[in-house]
Formats: C-alpha cells, sequence, structure tokens
C-alpha cells in the first residue's frame, strides 16, 4: 500500500472520508473521548509504516485529529465545517470526498 508522490495521504483521505459518510459520523459533534476511541479504532486499521503519529489539537472542549503519515509535510487535518479530513499540501485538496 505504500505509494510515492503523496499518493499515500490520499488513499487515508480517502478512506477517512469515506467512513464519515458511510456512517454519518459528524466528528465536530463528538466528545473528546467518542472521539478519540473512534479514530484511535480507524487508525488501527493501517499499517504502523503509513501512519507515523496522530494528534489532537484542542478547539473548544472539543479535539480534531491531525495525522503525521510518513513523508515529509503530510500531515491531514479535520475540517468541521466540511465534516472531511484535507491535506495540507494543496496539489492533493482535489481529491477529498465532499
Amino acid at each position: 500500500m505504500m505509494k510515492n508522490n503523496g499518493t499515500v495521504d490520499v488513499i487515508i483521505q480517502d478512506k477517512l472520508n469515506t467512513l464519515l459518510k458511510e456512517y454519518g459520523i459528524n466528528l465536530s459533534t463528538y466528545t473528546n473521548l467518542e472521539f478519540i476511541v473512534r479514530i484511535n479504532n480507524f487508525l488501527a486499521t493501517f499499517s504502523q509504516k503509513i501512519i507515523e503519529r496522530c494528534s489532537w489539537k484542542r478547539f473548544g472542549y472539543k479535539f480534531k485529529p491531525m495525522l503525521y503519515l510518513q513523508g515529509v509535510n503530510r500531515i491531514l487535518k479535520y475540517n468541521a465545517s466540511g465534516n472531511c479530513f484535507v491535506s495540507q499540501k494543496p496539489q492533493n485538496l482535489d481529491f477529498y470526498l465532499k
């Protein structure tokens, strides 16, 4: 599943956003614990070679995810207004599900 040129973050964005859509999950409404449990379960489905680490940034009383993938500057952030994950790399923004 390891790919080059930013394809890995696109694959993970795709899977994360599909998960959100299929289950009608809106992470912006989750409590801290619900959110952490849900994302940890999801991350467990990926190889450790792809996911380098995951952290949560606090916004008010909620946490929002940031996934750090292997490779320089490959970070996915949760976009609350779109309820989707996006990449900081502009060339990858076309790939997230709206």
